[in-house]
């Protein structure tokens, strides 16, 4: 059968001042009417850049991009601008992995979704393009959120979560019909039941309306889910090509090999721990103006490291006369040093709010955050910034979070040298780190989260989403805080690098005694790390317990809803109980695997 997407020999190439970095070397592949072809690989591999080069994204005076790529035998490379605005929308479509830098701030979602169609469909009136976009954001779910359609399409993307504006940008894709769609990372910001809805709305356009669908991603359960046949990228070149049981229980390459055998679990979990067993041994806490020596371990305290009492944030309605709404609506938690509480609930529910006011970057309208004893809710400006010295958070969007005009070393270096003194915990001296010592320390932050210390020279732009966000988690990890705010912190990452994070945040868990509050969708990844998790729901929290008894015995029906939208790879790829877990750690006597061979250890002070 012909094909409908033909890329042959495609190459493309970017000159910089250290050189011409090859990104894609030689891509060939082909896409047949109602089919998915899903694109795998490591982070920085060229998956991105192949799909944007389709779509003409690249072009520009330091790109070189040769080869060929067909569209229903339309040329791609070498079109012109005006035949690339006909085919963009219209027959390609394309979701991008960050949606808050692929949305206009200034507008409202529905205008900008109206917008597309009215481009392409001028007799389209504005009325009736606003109320097709209200049905498309209902049609990827967004109405499970308690708001109709309506009020959807005058939000702005800042009101929104960031899995609800990766659903802006699916339903922007899905406005016109187009007969291919290349997601790139779709479903890497939604919660496990929106994202099995866009999964079974993507196979229904394949079915119905054969659409065909080019899936660049790294989570190998939407793509046993979904994917026809799987190319495998490495350094810009596909080594292995297949169909999705091929790859997945006959892989012939070793690379591919290697990322399978990075989806089994990094460690064994931790046994539940008995009703009067202490979270951790506890030591006395000494006076806030004793100083410690440089070399002595933090202590563990006797009492919580962070306490939430009746949380509450509330927003003024739309409209005089509308009601407020209750982002969050009496929370209450702990989170003792060295636990890990994961925080899981569908895009909407107020995760994301919860840790931003625990920050204080929200303001709460109620309640009261502890943290070591000390009020953030009440804390006055200045104290406030001395209190956010103990406080690290990794942020869910990487590109929104990172300054674009700084290179990566110096937003590293001002982490450090705002938080650390010379390895002693802040507010026991005044003396700060030199020049070279904060140089120092980002290269080692660097090589800790899988990068070279070259990198230190690059500014965000130039990095893939995965990468970003590795340094997202090395500028929250400076300083070594005592509490650590983790709002998906390993979403955008790829298995392999995603396994070394985990095992890297276990480690220096385990060194400092530093809490952990992770906002994921991803149970895999709670499951991994979690000591406890908390379930919330429309700003509430409906059920908070040990993580084997929340996985394996979920009271509430919404968490067992949950449950059971988690994507599942093939049989024999990995195993997912806890009783596998438990007997693969009885055969191991060691607490924790080794680490991949791209996470060095070491020490993270400067």
């Amino acid at each position: 059968m012909t094909p409908l997407l033909d890329v042959r020999d495609l190459s493309v190439s970017f000159a910089t001042a250290g050189g011409v970095v090859r990104a894609v070397d030689g891509v060939s592949f082909a896409l047949r009417r109602g089919e998915v072809l899903a694109i795998v690989g490591e982070s920085g591999s060229g998956k991105s850049v192949c799909a944007m080069t389709l779509m003409g994204l690249t072009r520009g005076p330091n790109t070189t991009i040769a080869g060929s790529a067909r569209l229903e035998g339309r040329e791609l490379i070498g079109a012109s601008e005006t035949e690339l605005r006909r085919i963009r929308g219209a027959q390609m479509a394309m979701v991008f992995q960050n949606p808050q830098s692929s949305l206009n701030p200034v507008h409202r979602v529905g205008d900008q979704i109206a917008e597309q169609i009215r481009a392409h469909e001028p007799f389209v009136s504005k009325a009736q393009a606003l109320e097709r976009a209200g049905e498309l954001m209902e049609r990827v779910g967004m109405g499970r959120v308690g708001i109709n359609h309506r009020e959807l399409v005058r939000s702005y993307p800042h009101e929104l979560s960031g899995g609800m504006r990766q659903r802006v940008m699916i339903a922007m894709a899905l406005s016109l019909g187009a007969k291919v769609l290349l997601a790139d990372e779709p479903t890497t910001a939604l919660d496990v039941t929106v994202q099995a809805q866009i999964l079974a709305q993507l196979k229904q356009l394949r079915e119905q309306e054969r659409l065909s669908i080019v899936l660049i991603t790294h989570d190998f359960g939407v793509v046993a889910d979904i994917a026809d046949r799987i190319a495998v990228m490495q350094a810009g070149r596909i080594v292995e090509q297949g169909t999705a049981r091929e790859i997945f229980h006959e892989p012939k390459h070793p690379y591919t090999r290697g990322l399978l055998q990075a989806l089994v679990p990094p460690a064994a979990r931790r046994p539940a721990r008995t009703q009067n067993e202490p979270l951790l041994p506890t030591v006395p806490r000494p006076p806030d103006d004793e100083p410690l020596p440089p070399t002595a371990p933090r202590p563990l305290y006797d009492e919580p490291l962070l306490v939430v009492e009746e949380l509450r944030v509330s927003y003024a309605g739309r409209g005089r006369r509308a009601a407020p709404i209750d982002a969050l609506d009496g929370v209450s938690l702990t989170v003792g040093a060295g636990e890990t509480l994961a925080v899981v609930g569908e895009s909407g529910c107020g995760k994301t709010t919860l840790l931003r006011s625990i920050a204080r970057l929200i303001e709460p309208t109620g309640g009261a955050i502890r943290l070591q004893g000390q009020d953030l809710a009440r804390a006055p400006r200045r104290k406030l910034a001395s209190l956010r010295r103990e406080l690290g958070m990794v942020f869910q969007d990487p590109q929104a979070s990172l300054n674009p005009r700084r290179r990566v070393g110096g937003t590293l270096e001002r982490a450090l040298r705002a938080r650390t003194l010379k390895g002693i915990p802040i507010g026991h001296t005044a003396s700060g780190l030199g020049r070279a010592e904060a140089q120092l320390g980002a290269a080692r932050l660097l090589e800790r989260v899988g990068l070279k210390p070259a990198y230190a020279t690059r500014f965000p732009h130039e990095l893939s989403g995965g990468e970003r966000q590795r340094i997202g988690i090395a500028r929250a990890l400076a300083g070594e805080p005592r509490l650590v705010l983790l709002d998906e912190p390993v979403s955008s990452l790829d298995a392999s690098i995603r396994r070394g994070v985990i095992e890297l945040l276990a480690e220096l868990q385990e060194q400092l005694g530093c809490g952990y509050v992770l906002v994921s969708h991803d149970f895999t990844t709670v499951e991994a790390v979690a000591d406890r998790i908390a379930v919330m729901h429309g700003g509430k929290l409906v059920e908070l317990g040990e993580a084997r008894d929340v996985l394996e015995r979920p009271a509430h029906p919404y968490t067992r809803e949950l449950l059971a939208a988690c994507p599942r790879l093939p049989g024999g790829v990995r195993s997912d109980t806890w009783a596998d877990k438990e007997t693969s750690r009885e055969k191991d006597d060691s607490p924790r695997r080794e680490t991949s061979p791209e996470m060095p250890r070491g020490s993270f002070s400067a």
